[in-house]
């Protein structure tokens, strides 16, 4: 995946008013936390009402997956919202090129 466009990634910091927004290769273990909260917050009953079920265990695998890069938003210094995506090689078509998948997209219910 080193030549998909994923390099473009690089962590950086921007401020829009009082919002702190960040792009992360990786997440702290404060912030794996807060972005599973907020993930379990929003989704977890949706999940349980399908067949598929919540397994937090495994939210959590996918968003510690060494390919998941991250867009988080902060609010004096708390991830109050973020977007996990993935470069993956999934085009039939094109199997050389990386395909761009949003895993998930975020908002604490604070910040709605």
């Amino acid at each position: 995946l080193q030549d998909c466009g994923a390099g473009f990634l690089q962590p950086a910091l921007l401020r829009v008013g009082d919002l702190e927004i960040s792009f992360e290769r990786t997440l702290s273990k404060p912030d794996l936390a807060a972005c599973f909260d907020i993930l379990e917050d929003n989704m977890k009953e949706q999940y349980e009402v399908n067949p598929w079920g919540w397994d937090p265990k495994m939210k959590r695998a996918e968003l510690a997956n060494d390919e998941a890069r991250f867009v988080l938003v902060r609010d004096n210094d708390r991830v109050v919202a973020f977007a996990h995506f993935r470069f993956e090689l999934d085009d039939d078509d094109a199997p050389e090129r990386a395909v761009l998948y949003v895993r998930e997209l975020q908002v604490a219910e604070a910040r709605r």
